[in-house]
């Protein structure tokens, strides 16, 4: 939940026959979620020509495709693979009150341990195996861009309550950097560790998260200066 999002995209190769499923849900239209194959999700029309297409209604009845399960309750969406369940909730809620976001939750229902293809991206290579919390670069909100105390926002009377820019890419907590993970579309898979149809992939390189650790903590201190 530390990143700021509004949508939800998936990307879903099922187990028994290998159907490519696409799922959207935004939090801005949290009464539906859009399920397709073969057309891109939420833009095509259920024909044989373009795709197939379902519109989950909140509170309807969960959608069931081979080992995939789709359900949609109280403004949640939640994906269940056999294997990893995702629950994805719209919310303008504390602690950021009426700020209209997503709340995303991911956690495996299997014995991820023994499976031959190690998790990765930017949320799954935490479960590395390793028993061992890794922190990479952080930021400091103690001070606005501006130089002033974060604290002085609440009791600033001019009209504006002062930014603060992050700046931390993570350099130290994920293997590579930043850029590694971009795709090209909301539903592409293709990065550098993707593991989507891989059959056996090893866990990430923990040592090369100690090297990127000290070169972040290096980085930090040359820009506080």
């Amino acid at each position: 939940r530390g990143s700021w999002g509004i949508g939800v995209f998936h990307s879903i190769r099922t187990a028994q026959t290998g159907r490519r499923l696409q799922i959207f849900f935004h939090a801005a239209d949290p009464r539906r979620a859009i399920i397709t194959e073969g057309c891109t999700a939420p833009y095509c029309r259920d024909t044989p020509l373009t795709g197939h297409r379902i519109e989950l209604k909140q509170d309807g009845n969960p959608v069931v495709i081979e080992n995939v399960r789709v359900e949609l309750r109280a403004k949640t969406l939640r994906v269940g693979t056999g294997q990893w369940l995702t629950t994805s909730a719209s919310t303008v809620s504390k602690p950021h009150p009426n700020k209209l976001r997503m709340n995303v939750e991911m956690r495996p229902t299997y014995q991820q341990r023994r499976d031959p293809v190690a998790p990765h991206g930017l949320l799954g290579q935490s479960y590395d195996r390793d028993g061992r919390a890794v922190h990479g670069r952080r930021d400091d909100y103690s001070r606005l861009d501006d130089g002033r105390l974060t604290t002085s926002r609440r009791s600033s009377f001019r009209g504006d309550s002062g930014v603060i820019t992050t700046r931390a890419r993570a350099e130290g907590a994920i293997e590579g950097c930043a850029e590694d993970y971009r795709v090209a579309s909301d539903f592409a898979t293709a990065f550098r560790f993707s593991r989507f149809d891989a059959v056996r992939a090893s866990t990430r390189n923990v040592s090369a998260l100690n090297r990127s650790r000290a070169a972040a903590a290096r980085t930090a201190k040359s820009s506080a200066k």
